[in-house]
């Protein structure tokens, strides 16, 4: 299941702020607001978008990072509130029901996570993210054959979402085979899906040098996968390699412009690459 962020896993995006009240009147302290979050002060945050949700209570803008603010600060029980809130105001909305998920899964409350994702799955059921989240939470709550049926719609949606389920022991397929993946991308070295399958399963068992190997074929091969940009920054911020998660970072932004997650983390690094 996820865990409290600023999206997923992946590939959020900020709620629409419906009419022009907010930008009219409070444009300043949204944009406050969000660049407390960026220095992550997040309850400095939370204040600023709280004064917003009373100024502008039926948006769900501020409602949202409200939410956001204080799932950041550890206030996981308002921030279930005011996510609640906000898919009220905007229920077709699947980044809300999917962050509060992530917040009901901080809380232990399992079930209430599951039915978020439900919610945010039927929103879209071509996401192959959702479909993996929803087989992991029914695993947890010991549904197997709901579990197997929504790995199954991963599967078929995006193999290498498969088989990083298989990693985590949530996949139809169960444990899966390092050794015939390498000879699969072995025989044939030109095959992207085989080497981004290959390249999943090394991260999530941990083979990081491995992981980012095949994640720089992966990105070299296929420059417009925003995934392999993903997975190469996040593995260099774990390196230390701060230059080399910038780079990705930046190609992750231009594929994705709307990933607050990558823009914030490329300029939190851009800032401090100035810093003497």
């Amino acid at each position: 299941m996820p865990t409290p962020n600023m999206t997923r896993v992946a590939e959020a995006a900020s709620p629409g702020t419906g009419t022009s009240l907010l930008e009219d009147l409070t444009r300043d302290q949204l944009e406050n607001g969000m660049k407390l979050l960026q220095q992550k002060k997040f309850k400095e945050a939370a204040a600023e978008f709280k004064a917003l949700t009373q100024s502008a209570p039926e948006e769900p803008a501020p409602w949202f990072y409200l939410g956001m603010a204080q799932a950041q600060a550890g206030q996981l029980a308002e921030a279930a509130q005011a996510l609640k809130t906000a898919g009220k105001l905007q229920p077709e909305n699947k980044e809300i029901w999917t962050n509060l998920a992530a917040v009901y899964q901080g809380m232990k409350r399992t079930r209430d996570a599951v039915q978020a994702i439900e919610r945010a799955a039927k929103i879209d059921p071509k996401d192959a993210g959702l479909q993996a989240l929803l087989a992991q939470g029914y695993m947890q709550l010991g549904d197997a054959a709901r579990a197997r049926a929504a790995a199954e719609c991963a599967a078929k949606l995006d193999p290498n979402i498969a088989a990083v389920l298989q990693a985590q022991g949530a996949g139809p397929g169960g444990a899966p085979d390092l050794k015939a993946l390498r000879e699969a991308v072995r025989k044939h070295p030109n095959d992207v899906r085989a080497r981004a399958q290959l390249a999943q399963v090394l991260l999530m068992t941990g083979d990081i040098a491995g992981a980012r190997d095949a994640f720089e074929r992966v990105a070299a091969a296929k420059p417009g996968d925003p995934e392999a940009h993903r997975a190469l920054a996040r593995i260099y911020l774990a390196q230390g390699k701060h230059a080399e998660a910038a780079r990705s970072l930046g190609r992750l932004v231009a594929l994705e412009p709307d990933d607050l997650d990558a823009r914030w983390a490329l300029a939190n690094l851009l800032h401090e690459a100035k810093q003497p």
